[in-house]
Formats: C-alpha cells, sequence, structure tokens
C-alpha cells in the first residue's frame, strides 16, 4: 500500500449559479485532470455527474455523492432575507454559491472523518481552478502533484493583501475582500477542524445577525481575526500581486518568476 502525506480535497455542485458562459460540461472538463490523476483526492459531487465519469483512478479518487441541498448551511436559507452582495456578477454570486462557497470547510470536514488514504494532511483545491491557473496540463498537473507532499502545521491560506497589515474599510458584508484566495488552502488534520468548527460559527452568526452571508474569503477574515494563532499567512505582499499570483505562490514561490519568464 502506497503512503500518502496529503490527501486533496475538492468538490463539483451543479445548478448553485446561473453562469452563461461555463456549463457543466466546460466545468467538468475543467477538472477532469484532477479526476484522471493518481492523487489521493476526496471529490464531493452531484451523483448524475458521478455516474457520467467512466474512466478515473479507482485506488486513489473517492467520490462522495452530494446534491446542493446536503450544504450543511442549506438548512438555514429560509433564514436569509436581506441578501443583497455589491458585485458586478449577479449570474454568479447567488445565495446557493455563497452556501456552497462556504461549505468548503464542511467538506474539509467530512474529509478529514472519513480519512481514507490515512494522511493527517488535508488541502482544499477549487475542481475548476485551471481556469485561472493559465498552465500546460503537464506543468498545472505537476504543481498540483507537488501539493501531497507539502506539511503545515497550522492552516496555510494564500493571501492577496496582508491580513495583518491591510484593513480596506469597507463593508465586509456585502463587499468581495480579498485578503485570502480560497482556491487552494491546507493544513494539519487537528487544525482544519478547528478552522472548519470556527467558520461554522461565524456563518452562523452572520445569517442570525446581518441575515445574509458573503464569500468565504470574507468569513475567513472574521475567523482570522479572532484566531491569528490559528494561521500560516502565504503571499508576496511586496509586489501586490493578484488573486492568481497569490495562488502560484501557495504552490509554488518560484511559479511568480517562472510565470514572468513565460509571459
Amino acid at each position: 500500500m502506497l503512503y500518502f502525506m496529503t490527501t486533496i480535497v475538492s468538490c463539483f455542485i451543479k445548478d448553485v449559479n446561473n453562469i452563461k458562459y461555463r456549463t457543466t460540461d466546460n466545468y467538468l472538463e475543467l477538472g477532469k485532470l484532477l479526476i484522471d490523476s493518481d492523487i489521493p483526492k476526496v471529490i464531493f459531487m452531484n451523483q448524475s455527474l458521478i455516474d457520467s465519469i467512466k474512466y478515473y483512478n479507482r485506488e486513489n479518487t473517492i467520490f462522495i455523492p452530494f446534491e446542493k441541498e446536503d450544504l450543511f448551511f442549506y438548512k438555514y436559507k429560509n433564514n436569509i432575507t436581506d441578501f443583497s452582495l455589491n458585485t458586478g456578477n449577479l449570474d454568479k454570486d447567488t445565495l446557493d454559491y455563497m452556501l456552497l462557497i462556504n461549505n468548503k470547510t464542511e467538506f474539509i470536514q467530512t474529509a478529514i472523518k472519513l480519512n481514507p488514504f490515512h494522511t493527517d494532511q488535508f488541502i482544499w483545491v477549487d475542481f475548476g481552478l485551471k481556469y485561472i491557473m493559465n498552465f500546460a496540463d503537464d506543468d498545472y498537473m505537476k504543481y498540483i502533484s507537488n501539493l501531497i507532499h507539502k506539511s503545515y502545521e497550522n492552516v496555510r491560506i494564500s493571501s492577496w493583501l496582508d491580513p495583518r497589515i491591510y484593513n480596506n474599510g469597507t463593508d465586509i458584508y456585502k463587499n468581495v475582500e480579498w485578503y485570502f484566495a480560497g482556491g487552494i488552502f491546507g493544513g494539519s488534520s487537528q487544525k482544519l477542524l478547528l478552522f472548519s468548527d470556527k467558520c461554522r460559527e461565524k456563518v452562523k452568526q452572520v445569517i442570525q445577525e446581518k441575515k445574509s452571508l458573503m464569500w468565504e474569503g470574507n468569513i475567513w477574515y472574521l475567523v482570522f481575526l479572532e484566531n491569528k494563532e490559528l494561521f500560516d499567512i502565504v503571499s508576496n505582499y511586496e509586489n501586490n500581486y493578484s488573486y492568481v499570483f497569490s495562488l502560484f505562490y501557495f504552490l509554488d514561490k518560484n511559479l511568480i518568476h517562472d510565470f514572468h519568464l513565460t509571459q
């Protein structure tokens, strides 16, 4: 039996928003490299989508059937009566989408408790991450595959704006804030379980007090303010890189240099 240090966790749940430029088939194709890889992974997905995938690495892939109604916070949906975000993409940033992306820590928690590959490290990777990581297929999978050899004591999240320094002074409950890039995050199972519990309580608090919900990165920022010792922040602040660059930096800080060389 092969020994793995890290389990990758991801999901694809359809019908949570109305993005016209990206169909279900398009998004499934984006995640095909991850599905086909020999990386140990747990992927939450609609049963109909699982049924459509005929060939994949069965030894290192666990599919968990999941519908949007199974989202942990879906049962609170009727309590969200003042949902109104400042977004330029209403088709994407729907309430169901907010319920989904705030479920990332819940997916991580479930994967940790199942732990089918007997690892202590877990890393979340957005299923369609390839969309913004504009690498050749082989290069993309090389960097993703390297993640399974990483080990982090705390919760490690890529950051665009250093949350220890910056405070935009905007309404955190209405405006998207890029303190944290939610496409990749990970850490030890112990710290991730604690992080998940903190996020769950913060989401419930926001729903109860604001009757609304916002992006997962905003929730993480609020959790960070109260639990700074739980986090390892990673980014290249001095160059004020974008969301995409901050994800590059999480994968491998040398990617920043490599990316510039290839442009």
